[in-house]
């Protein structure tokens, strides 16, 4: 965590950088540090530029060092702690409920959380001081959806007396590593509008107390919502065990840009480890137990204690002491005490027992101010933050707190699940992309009944985002349901954007002329493309759906059945180059179908329509691929590289080497893998040796615990194809049972032509216990730090730090991991989270895929996540001259806008349909203008009242970045012209969720004027 904590004033700021990310375990499995509670919820469900760098550095949770002071002594007064003062105390009692791990989402909400949520609200309405926090929305939704009339209203009573406080309101608490900042925001943005839409409720609050550390992402989203205070757990146990002993568990968290204060958002930090009731009361686990009331709670004490008129004075003793022993861990005399555990409150005893103990322990201590120096009662998180005083008096952090470890002693960092069952990880980037094609499309159709088709998608992607999800940390039964829910969705998503397109293109308006060209798989498999059918002499016609608001040159690519096809555009009968591949799988040319490639300039949220015609002959604008094989073609094991249609020749000794217009890309001829680039803009060579490891790896599903040095994945004998063609050339190879790759190099322009194009393949069946990464190793002056991204939205600085182990060093990746000096960047850009680290200086470090064969202690059975399905992994590396001064500011940095362009292209793919028939299509249809180069579309989203939900970013780039051959336009009416296409009426501005107005609007223009550098807003359109 960089820490900067200026004095009340905000005018002296200190700081500390930490390479450290954590996570706490409430997934225990009887040898946890909570106690060694033995009990687990198994068994319990059987019963901008120009960022100034803070100046000072100190390493915080890694290295024995100060915190910084953060009370000026003109502050003393404001500050002063006194003896004599009441501490109040404000009990929250809450339920952690987890939307899946152990058990499924709907098993869960049956066998607790429907029980857990009716009785609270019968309880919260018999007794008006008792309080309570929910936060997961996708129960809350479900439990609503089968409540009656009367249970609903007593809910609503609840909520408005301030009784049940609804914290974070978004679907699920989500995982805060792994998560691309779109499906955070549309998670947040589907809980909010229900609560607001059936509740009346905005939330101003969030509780999120178990992600496996915490990142930047969510305080800003959170902020930007309209929260204002939040409460964290999971911080590294060293980190936390400094910030108690310097009384920094209460801070306002900053974004690393912001030099203004206007990202600023209040945190709590629970103090210990766990959000349990044993872990909330002070230091002592053994005297808080005592004061765990009802069979539900996970007590460690040999005996619970009954609280009658004889004992209620000793133990309100007892109680109030622990309680002064957390106050010395705050600044403030108003304390939060936490009663809660996993679905905790399931039981009527829960409640009554709680009640009825806490009610007599309140009752003699508020009795007895002079004796006890407190004041206590049942609280909400909101009224905790309102006894606090102001968020000024508080110190400002910067940056985040990752990574994890609950107990660096006995168990490695939670890094492990950076990167485990990357299959579902490359599956939510995929689902996320066509989610966002459907609502735009949707919008922009002008059809308002659409939106609710896509609505149980939507949510089971929500789902998805939940910590313990799409970090790969359930059974293998939970993991199969939410797979099922995303291929369900993908399913549904796919026919609704064929109905979608087909109205907007249709001549005759309302049929149904498109069908995908891909098959949704029934299990862990991708996305396939479906061969196409051409009769001979005959003729198809495809769509091309450019849900980007640019105009890009894009790669389509389709499987045909015959090698002698001609690719025309509809709108003037031009035929255009194209070229055919062979189709491999498995190391293996399939034979009777080929891929069919071509380049297509798609204009901003475009539908493109294009032309396949068959002949008997080979067309001229249709080039048939060279390829070449190592070793002979005519031996033995290099026997399934044959094909009648391709001539295939031996792989000549030297070097492979592809060339377009910005550089030279050179490849090992025993490995298939990059040796270097060289720009033809600076003629300068770049070495760039990719390489493929592994970790003998004794971690768990959550940690990484590399057991000896990584060894080279032995690909002596890989057997590589080389394709060359006018429009893209590809090295395959398959270095090994466990590994294929596929690295392709465009004659295009913009960041088509720019980047080195990579799709692996890991396969990690037959091994247990094994990660497998991947280096990138260079020769320039790197020095000793890389970059990762947080969540897609910034690139924030590492330095690796030799004291600790490399497990302890890994960051997660959003989507780039990057290293760069003066004059040279290296991104390395991931479509599908995992985690990274440079080591040593100048090498990338970043995970492919893990099995796992241990049990980590954290609730999660061996056999529980041993399976990895195999992947298809895809990335973009490029290589970027720059031009930095001396002293470069480089604690964040940002993308340049060939980089961005570029990651835009590898998570939004072009969308290829099939047209039932050729005559009644429109040729194209371009829905929108391009809009300015750095103000980026993240959606238009339907919303339940028929409004729409418009979210803007303005972009903030690299500027020493010297690349050219960015594809943009800087029109200062696209966005009027956007606004017209939606037939808006009226403009309001949000906050991020749509949930509550800011300001009117009157045109596209007031829009960009708002947009500040890294600015991210949200705009509700009605029509």
């Amino acid at each position: 965590m960089t820490m900067t904590a200026p004095s009340t004033d905000n005018t002296n700021h200190r700081s500390m950088v930490s390479n450290n990310r954590f996570r706490t375990s409430r997934h225990s499995s009887g040898r946890d540090a909570d106690g060694g509670r033995g009990r687990t919820v198994e068994s319990l469900a059987g019963a901008s530029s120009g960022v100034t760098r803070p100046p000072p550095t100190l390493s915080v949770g890694i290295t024995a060092c100060e915190t910084p002071d953060i009370v000026n002594k003109s502050d003393a007064n404001k500050q002063k702690e006194t003896t004599d003062d009441v501490t109040k105390v404000f009990v929250l009692l809450h339920s952690h409920v987890d939307p899946g791990w152990l058990r499924t989402f709907d098993q869960y909400y049956e066998e607790k959380v429907k029980a857990i949520l009716t009785k609270a609200v019968y309880y919260l309405s018999q007794e008006p001081s008792l309080r309570f926090i929910w936060s997961e929305i996708s129960f809350l939704e479900k439990w609503w959806q089968n409540a009656t009339e009367h249970q609903k209203a007593s809910l609503l009573k609840v909520i408005k007396s301030g009784q049940l406080e609804i914290t974070g309101g978004a679907w699920v608490m989500t995982d805060e590593a792994t998560p691309y900042y779109w499906a955070s925001i549309d998670n947040m943005i589907e809980g909010h509008q229900f609560v607001v839409d059936q509740l009346g409720v905005r939330p101003k609050t969030s509780w999120s107390v178990d992600p496996f550390g915490h990142g930047a992402m969510m305080p800003y989203l959170s902020h930007l919502a309209g929260i204002q205070k939040i409460a964290i757990g999971r911080v590294d146990n060293d980190l936390k065990a400094q910030l108690r002993e310097k009384k920094l568990l209460v801070f306002r968290w900053r974004q690393m840009w912001d030099q203004e204060d206007v990202t600023d958002i209040w945190v709590h930090m629970l103090p210990r480890q766990f959000y349990t009731t044993s872990n909330g009361c002070g230091p002592d686990n053994n005297v808080c137990c005592q004061f765990e009331f009802g069979e539900s709670s996970r007590s460690n004490c040999l005996t619970r204690q009954d609280i009658t008129p004889d004992n209620v004075g000793a133990l309100a003793e007892v109680l109030t002491d622990s309680y002064r022993k957390l106050g010395q861990w705050y600044r403030a005399k108003t304390l939060l005490a936490v009663v809660g555990d996993d679905f905790y409150f399931s039981r009527d005893d829960d409640w009554t027992d709680n009640i009825k103990s806490y009610g007599a322990l309140f009752k003699e201590i508020n009795t007895n101010p002079k004796k006890y120096g407190m004041q206590i009662q049942f609280g909400t998180l909101a009224e905790y933050f309102a006894e606090l005083g102001k968020p000024t008096d508080y110190p400002t952090l910067s940056g985040d707190f990752f990574p994890y470890a609950d107990a660096p002693s006995v168990y490695p960092d939670w890094t492990g699940y950076f990167a485990t069952r990357p299959y579902y990880k490359r599956l939510e980037r995929i689902i996320q992309s066509r989610l966002r094609s459907t609502d735009l499309l949707s919008a922009l159709s002008l059809r308002d009944n659409d939106w609710h088709k896509i609505t149980k998608p939507r949510r089971d992607l929500a789902l998805f985002q939940h910590h313990d999800a799409i970090t790969g940390t359930s059974t293998a039964l939970v993991m199969k349901d939410y797979l099922d829910r995303l291929l369900a969705g993908l399913a549904t998503m796919i026919n609704t954007q064929a109905a979608l397109a087909s109205s907007i293109l249709s001549k005759r308006g309302g049929s149904q002329l498109l069908t995908l060209t891909e098959k949704v798989p029934n299990g862990p498999e991708l996305l396939s493309p479906t061969p196409l059918t051409i009769e001979q002499n005959g003729r198809i016609a495809i769509v091309v759906y450019n849900q980007l608001a640019r105009q890009y040159t894009r790669a389509v690519r389709v499987v045909v059945r015959v090698p002698t096809v001609k690719v025309v555009r509809k709108n003037d009968g031009v035929a255009i180059p194209a070229q055919i591949n062979p189709v491999i799988v498995g190391g293996t040319l399939v034979a009777d179908v080929y891929e069919l490639v071509f380049l297509a300039d798609l204009q901003p949220l475009s539908l493109t329509t294009f032309v396949l015609e068959s002949s008997q002959q080979q067309p001229e604008s249709t080039s048939i691929a060279d390829i070449a094989i190592s070793g002979d073609p005519k031996r033995e094991d290099t026997q399934n590289y044959t094909h009648s249609s391709f001539n295939l020749k031996p792989l000549p000794l030297q070097p492979i080497v592809f060339q377009n217009d910005y550089m030279t890309v050179g490849f090992s001829n025993s490995t298939g893998c990059v040796q270097f680039v060289k720009s033809a803009e600076r003629q300068k060579k770049t070495s760039l040796e990719m390489s493929y490891w592994t970790y003998g790896d004794d971690g768990g599903t959550y940690t990484f615990k590399p057991t000896v040095q990584a060894k080279l994945l032995q690909s002596n004998a890989a057997t590589i194809a080389v394709i060359r063609g006018p429009i893209v050339s590809e090295v395959h190879s398959a270095l090994s049972p466990l590994l294929s790759q596929t690295i392709a190099v465009f004659k295009a322009v913009g960041a088509l032509g720019q980047g080195v194009h990579i799709t692996l393949r890991p396969n990690m069946v037959s091994v247990k216990g094994t990660t497998l990464v991947t280096r990138i190793k260079t020769e320039a002056n790197f020095g000793h730090t890389f970059y990762t991204d947080t969540n897609g939205l910034f690139l924030m600085e590492h330095t690796y730090n030799s004291s600790k182990p490399i497990e302890a060093n890994y960051n997660p990746v959003g989507s780039a991991v990057v290293l760069q000096n003066q004059d040279t960047r290296v991104t390395l850009l991931s479509g599908q989270p995992t985690g990274a680290v440079s080591e040593t200086a100048g090498v990338l470090e970043a995970m492919v895929d893990r099995t796992i064969s241990n049990d980590d202690g954290k609730g999660l059975g061996a056999g529980e996540a041993t399976e990895s399905p195999p992947s298809e992994l895809k990335y973009t590396l490029l290589v970027e001259p720059r031009n930095a001064p001396a002293r470069e500011d480089s604690s964040i940095a940002y993308h340049s806008l060939i980089v961005h362009q570029a990651l835009e292209q590898l998570l939004h793919p072009p969308i290829v349909f099939l047209a039932n028939s050729t005559a009644d299509l429109t040729a194209s249809l371009s829905l929108a203008p391009a809009l300015p180069c750095d103000i980026e579309l993240l959606n238009v989203r339907p919303l339940s009242d028929g409004s729409l939900l418009l979210l803007l970013r303005r972009l903030t780039f690299d500027c020493a970045a010297m690349g050219k051959g960015a594809q943009c336009a800087n029109s200062q009416d696209s966005m009027q012209a956007l606004i017209d296409a939606l037939n808006v009426k009226s403009i309001e501005e949000t906050t991020l969720t749509g949930t509550t107005t800011v300001r009117q609007l009157t045109s596209g223009a007031e829009i960009l004027a708002q947009l500040g550098p890294m600015d991210l807003r949200a705009y509700r359109l009605r029509r």
